[in-house]
Parts: C-alpha cells; sequence; structure tokens
C-alpha cells in the first residue's frame, strides 16, 4: 500500500485538544510508513492520558441527553430518530450508544 503522507521520512503520532495543548504522546519509535503504527502490537498499551480531560474534549459540542433511557430508534435517508422511555424523541446525525 503507497504511503499516504510521501513528503516525510519520518512519521509519529499524538493527540491534542482544539487549542493545541498535548493530550498524551504514545511512547513508540520513529516509524518510516504510517502503516507501521497500526501493525505495532504494543505501541498503545503504555498510553496515559487524563480521561476525564479526554472525555471533556470529547463531549464539547455534542447533545447528550444525560439521565434518559433509550427504548428504540428509527433510521432514515437523513439520519436517526431516537426513541426514549418518556416518550420524547429527537433526531440527530449519528447515534453512539
Amino acid at each position: 500500500m503507497p504511503n499516504p503522507i510521501p513528503n516525510l521520512e519520518y512519521h509519529g503520532f499524538s493527540l491534542a485538544d482544539h487549542t493545541g495543548s498535548l493530550l498524551l504522546k504514545p511512547p513508540t519509535k520513529q516509524v518510516k510508513d504510517v502503516y507501521e503504527v497500526a501493525n505495532t502490537t504494543n505501541s498503545l498499551s503504555t498510553i496515559i492520558t487524563y480521561r476525564d480531560r479526554l472525555r471533556d474534549i470529547l463531549l464539547e459540542n455534542v447533545p447528550v441527553q444525560w439521565g434518559k433511557k433509550c427504548i428504540g430508534y428509527e433510521e432514515t435517508d437523513d439520519g436517526v430518530w431516537v426513541l426514549f422511555e418518556d416518550g420524547s424523541k429527537e433526531f440527530c446525525d449519528i447515534l453512539v450508544g
């Protein structure tokens, strides 16, 4: 498979928030091909990050229905209707559960 970033000799990876603050940088060697990252079996076994900070970043600008019980969903061509136990329903692009 061809390298999707052919102009760079070495690649690394890290996770940062929207302000550029580093959340995690796995302790891993430099790789010449980004596909080596996917094939490394132990590179992600020692990642340490703050769970609360990561969760908060993932939840930014995402409407979450806390304290509601989802009893079903209906897929349409435009998105998903989520049905709740209290009789309410919400329309969304994606449903994560």
